[in-house]
């Protein structure tokens, strides 16, 4: 699935010797280079696995993109997670306190996104370049308007990092600056603590779980941080408490406001 492109077998020589004019032969290659350029081979939806007949900037054929779950519904206008009544804000939010200015997501943690986003998690590093152009675009249509200055992600210790082969929220954030053009700090946060993983945990422990566990990294400059608006990437929002802490962090180090991009959203109440 990651090879989007795989070679062709040449074979135009195959009737080399029995009579075939090498004319005949260059017409077939303009014919089939004209055909690929307009229907191209190999290149297969991400959620289905069918063939697409042409490109497509999410790499999704027509109908899974009509069903991918693209956030359009009824969503807190504080952390974004989908809502199922017409309420402005969550139940969370309501009675919360957030360090972060706002929170927003491109998709909903549901169904064939959910399915991709594991994917991801689990080794697809493929998936990424859709995934981070998902979020460009959101991020023009969305988030633009709020000034950010600059972009920096969730990290993660070096044991977790390694069991996967990469850290899913720095490669979408380096994707992600490609596409907009925003600065990318890298190295502004350190996870100082090992955590437990999020998702095992209930979402009453989940704040303690990442409390005190991440710092703007030793030596990093933060005059790169202060009065600044920053936009802080990861790949999934659930309760917020990852990126709750993370903003409490950045907010200590003298930013203006912390705005938050994930991949997905959950689900509120």
């Amino acid at each position: 699935m990651t090879d989007r492109r795989p070679p062709e077998n040449d074979d135009d020589n195959s009737g080399a010797g029995s009579g075939s004019r090498p004319e005949a032969s260059f017409f077939k290659r303009i014919l089939r280079g004209i055909s690929n350029a307009f229907f191209p081979e190999g290149i297969k939806c991400i959620s289905c696995g069918d063939e697409l007949p042409a490109d497509d900037d999410y790499c999704l054929c027509k109908k899974c993109r009509k069903d991918f779950p693209f956030t359009t519904e009824n969503i807190c206008l504080k952390c974004g997670v989908a809502l199922q009544n017409m309420s402005e804000f969550c139940q969370t939010c309501k009675f919360t306190e957030r360090e972060f200015a706002l929170a927003r997501a491109p998709v909903l943690y549901r169904s064939a996104a959910a399915k991709l986003v594991k994917d991801y998690k689990a080794g697809d590093k493929f998936l990424a370049p859709y995934f981070a152009r998902m979020m460009a675009d959101y991020y023009v249509r969305e988030l633009k308007p709020y000034g950010i200055d600059a972009v920096t992600f969730v990290p993660s210790d070096k044991i977790k990092t390694k069991s996967r082969g990469y850290n899913q929220s720095q490669v979408l954030s380096e994707l992600f600056c490609k596409e907009t053009g925003l600065p990318l700090l890298p190295d502004a946060l350190a996870e100082v603590r090992t955590t437990r993983k999020q998702a095992l945990l209930p979402a009453a422990e989940r704040a303690k779980n990442v409390e005190g566990a991440y710092a703007v990294t030793g030596g990093f400059d933060k005059t790169r941080l202060k009065k600044k608006n920053i936009l802080l990437i990861d790949d999934i929002f659930t309760t917020g408490s990852t990126a709750n802490e993370c903003a409490k962090v950045l907010k200590k180090a003298g930013t203006k406001a912390v705005y938050v991009l994930t991949l997905a959203t959950g689900e509120g109440k």
